[in-house]
């Protein structure tokens, strides 16, 4: 029996990883920079993802993984104790945003709250 899958992604309104890509891609200083597979990867802290389920996720046709879903509540548990964990990650989204690479340092926290892209994608992201 073939599996029918639902479109998640139909309307930007729809809040889903494919729309989320798009609208940093619609962001980010380089649009050649910012790339599906580089995104995964900084959301979901993996390297090794085949490219074809990445597509899927990001044109909708498939849903989260539970093991996708596990990463996310272990690092909820992790938030707990410490809460600069996602600096190197959200360093990553700015590096595809202003098309400059970042290091942690002790500037990272100001550099992330005063980014003017990042602000503007969670603006529209709200």
């Amino acid at each position: 029996m073939k599996k029918n899958y639902i479109k998640m992604n139909e309307n930007d309104n729809y809040l889903s990883l494919g729309n989320i890509f798009n609208l940093l891609k619609s962001i980010a200083k380089s649009k050649e920079a910012a790339l599906q597979m580089e995104f995964f990867s900084l959301i979901f802290n993996i390297n090794d993802i085949n490219k074809t389920t990445v597509n899927n996720y990001f044109t909708g046709y498939r849903a989260i993984n539970i093991v996708y879903k596990q990463i996310f509540i272990d690092l909820k548990k992790e938030m707990s104790k410490d809460y600069l964990i996602f600096i190197d990650s959200i360093l990553g989204f700015l590096r595809i945003l202003d098309d400059k690479i970042y290091s942690i340092d002790e500037d990272s926290l100001d550099l992330i709250n005063n980014n003017e892209k990042l602000l503007e994608l969670c603006e529209k992201m709200y």
